[in-house]
């Protein structure tokens, strides 16, 4: 049995008292602890956006984020606005198709009046074509006053209809719960209701201390055990021809949708913005059905800097586009400066055999329709781009859609002199923002992890859930992740020699943190010492570097022991990896250090620094070395030489590593439900 609690009241923040609130929580939490093997699923408004999340967080372990649904409505349709009332009306056809796409057997209303004024839908059958469920009311004390003494709240003729509307709907229903045995009676007598189908549950409520009530669960659990019990004997009662035996068709339901919407007399003469608000409250609820996993690839789109994370980036999105998990469509998406859009064309481009076109069509980049089934992905690194997007991602969080940030390193954090000024300032609002955001971050690596979930004991986020930290490791195999192609003219003298000597490769961005200049200078020793060795540097040149890039160009061994290879393909890089006696990795600090994978792939030997994060991804299938003189690195480079022509230097064929499949598949199992 499928039990669908609408906790709107749970929602508005100046409720008629906290009595309301309160017992309506705490009803629905029982509720949702004796429901065993029924299924239970919460329906919230997102015209409320900062209750979601801390509904979420008290439901945490009883029901699943993926069954707590938030519907989309416009802005200003509390029935006291009688100018609004058309809207008010296509709101409730709204919120109806929504309920229907989820066919519950119970439908439970707590704070039926709520909804005079504020923006709170409570309506039922307005949508005639469609099953109805079970529908179960929670009648407040303050209801059944408003009701039986309208002139306490309104003697408007607007609210005289509101009253009746309601009336009408509480005697539609199959159980009326009540706080007291009073409540209970006058409602027998005042409204008209059946004796049968009404229950008091003052058990309950009466006499309890409001900051005892979370803990002392046992009245509430007793009366929500009869509430089930109820709700499966009306369920078993049903009229046949009120409940249909699966789930309705969503295109018969979006096709009633459009037409009781398009039958609103004063729908021609509204103006633009308000269809519009009215139009994407519908593509809100239209996308229920449909799953998405977007997948932010914003500086991708911009330019593709060729840097290690847009490496993975690339892969990622490849495995994600050609194998995409069972139930979701897979979006890249991309910021427009406006609004999160399709990266259509991008795709195409990136992948043509995707997205088809018939001759004459262009592809278009549509703005993104969301719904609270999707999850968003920031795959990519946008620390430059979450002032403007945090906003519209609040909105997506508070509207139900669950957010990960794919998390590379935090040594800005640590390291802002590796960095221009400005940018580790740039990085913690970053870093803040998404911890705030949130539904989990994912790092890539446990070194990673643990630096984040540290830096947030002391900058703890504000937030009513808690935050999942979790990480996963990248993958190895370049030829599936669209590898460029091409070799320049002198690639056949430059990799002969580079064979006919012993060849340390490094691969990464020039830039300061990379461990370049004490590389360079441990080779310049080693040079002067007569030792005939080769340094390769394959990486494109970064940022506070000009010292350094000046160096490489005027060495006395530059093209003949000192090769840097700037801006080169992946067919090259990997001719290169084909013929060099060991990858160097010197880097002083990485969030995962994705070369030393590509090595083992291809049983390359690896020096690395001996960082935490290198240990963990290379383990005993890698010679380290510490200190950040030349001399050190130096005699570390001897010492693994002779080692090499021993035949003892460690190895890294029997190093463990991942496929692009299987590492887009450790993401995939963090951030499915």
């Amino acid at each position: 049995m499928r039990i669908l609690l609408d906790l709107q009241a749970c929602q508005a923040e100046s409720s008629q008292c906290d009595e309301t609130m309160h017992w309506t929580m705490l009803f629905a939490l029982a509720i949702a602890r004796q429901s065993h093997h029924h299924e239970i699923w919460i329906l919230l408004n997102d015209r409320f956006p900062g209750s979601v999340p801390i509904v979420r967080q008290a439901f945490s372990g009883l029901v699943s984020r993926q069954r707590i649904i938030t519907f989309s409505i416009p802005k200003h349709v509390a029935a006291h606005n009688v100018k609004k009332a058309w809207l008010t009306y296509a709101s409730e056809l709204i919120r109806e198709s929504f309920i229907a796409a989820l066919n519950p057997d119970i439908v439970h209303i707590s704070g039926l009046l709520e909804g005079w004024d504020k923006d709170i839908i409570t309506s039922v059958e307005r949508l005639s074509t469609l099953s109805r469920p079970v529908l179960s009311i929670a009648l407040h004390d303050l209801d059944l006053d408003s009701l039986l003494k309208p002139e306490l709240v309104s003697v408007s003729r607007a609210f005289e209809k509101y009253r009746r509307q309601k009336i009408g709907l509480i005697k539609k229903s199959n159980l009326l719960f009540t706080f007291s045995e009073s409540s209970r009676q006058t409602a027998i007598s005042g409204l008209g209701i059946s004796p049968s189908k009404t229950i008091n549950i003052s058990a309950a409520s009466r006499d309890q201390n409001f900051e005892n009530t979370q803990t002392s669960a046992f009245p509430w659990d007793s009366v929500a055990q009869k509430a089930v019990e109820a709700f499966i004997i009306l369920n078993l009662r049903a009229s046949p021809q009120t409940k249909s035996p699966s789930s309705p068709s969503f295109e018969n339901i979006y096709r009633t949708l459009i037409s009781g919407i398009s039958q609103i007399p004063q729908l021609s003469n509204k103006k633009d913005f308000e269809l519009n608000e009215l139009a994407s409250s519908i593509a809100i609820s239209r996308s229920f059905q449909e799953k998405q996993l977007l997948v932010d690839i914003s500086e991708f789109v911009l330019r593709d800097a060729k840097t290690g994370i847009q490496r993975v980036v690339r892969s990622v999105l490849i495995q994600l586009l050609y194998y995409p998990p069972r139930l979701y469509n897979v979006v890249a998406v991309y910021w427009d400066g406006t609004h999160y859009r399709q990266a259509n064309r991008f795709v195409s481009q990136l992948l043509p055999d995707l997205i088809s076109i018939s001759e004459g069509e262009s592809v278009v980049d549509r703005p993104i329709d969301i719904s609270c089934n999707d999850i968003f992905l920031g795959l990519d690194l946008t620390s430059n781009l979450l002032s403007v997007t945090y906003d519209t991602l609040n909105r997506f969080r508070n509207l139900g859609v669950e957010i990960y940030f794919v998390v590379y390193d935090i040594l800005l954090i640590h390291h802002p002199e590796w960095w221009p000024s400005g940018y580790d300032e740039l990085f913690r609002r970053w870093l803040e923002a998404i911890s705030e955001l949130s539904t989990g971050l994912v790092c890539i690596s446990q070194t990673t992890a643990k630096a984040v979930k540290d830096w947030l004991l002391y900058f703890p986020p504000r937030r009513t859930d808690t935050l999942r930290i979790s990480h996963f490791h990248l993958g190895a195999d370049i030829e599936h992740s669209l590898p460029s192609k091409g070799l320049p003219k002198n690639s056949e003298t430059v990799l002969n020699t580079l064979q006919a000597t012993p060849t340390f490769l490094m691969v990464a961005t020039v830039e300061p943190r990379k461990g370049y200049v004490q590389a360079l200078n441990a080779f310049t020793l080693l040079w002067q010492m007569g030792i005939k060795i080769n340094l390769v540097i394959v990486g494109n040149r970064g940022w506070q570097v000009k010292t350094l890039i000046k160096r490489l160009q005027h060495h006395p061994e530059h093209n003949k022991q000192l090769f840097w290879l700037e801006g080169i393909s992946d067919e090259y890089l990997e001719a290169i990896y084909s013929i060099s006696t060991a990858l160097l990795t010197a880097s002083e600090g990485e969030g995962f250090g994705l070369p030393l994978i590509e090595a083992a792939q291809r049983q390359l030997p690896i020096i690395a620094r001996g960082l935490p994060v290198f240990r963990e991804v290379a383990g005993n299938h890698a010679f380290y070395f510490e200190g950040k003189e030349p001399g050190q690195l130096a005699n570390a480079l001897k010492t693994w030489l002779t080692l090499y022509y021993e035949g003892h230097a460690p190895r890294s064929a029997e190093m463990p590593w991942l496929t692009w499949k299987e590492s887009t598949q450790q993401l995939l199992n963090i951030i499915l439900p």
